[in-house]
């Protein structure tokens, strides 16, 4: 049992909304500053512009085959948490 509800005793959105503003969000930084830089990379990789809105979505999507091959509820929780940045990213345009 981790400190952030592994035990299903903290709901995921709760769970969610502490990963992206507590310590994890003192590890990686601001949301809009790291989806922003994904986006500039995949930009150059895929050679087509990319938004910081799409690597959101692309991230949820990647945590949902996650989920479709084995059911564990760290890929909802990173499915709300992705889905918060990627709120806070819209809001901030």
């Amino acid at each position: 049992m981790d400190q952030l509800g592994a035990n299903n005793n903290m709901d995921i959105l709760k769970t969610a909304l502490k990963l992206t503003t507590g310590e994890r969000h003192e590890e990686y930084g601001d949301c809009n500053t790291e989806l922003d830089r994904v986006a500039t990379m995949w930009s150059v990789i895929f050679e087509t512009d990319i938004t910081p809105n799409q690597v959101a979505l692309a991230m949820i999507a990647l945590k949902i085959t996650r989920q479709m091959h084995t059911n564990k509820r760290d890929n909802w929780v990173d499915i709300a948490g992705y889905a918060r940045i990627g709120d806070i990213v819209n809001n901030q345009k």
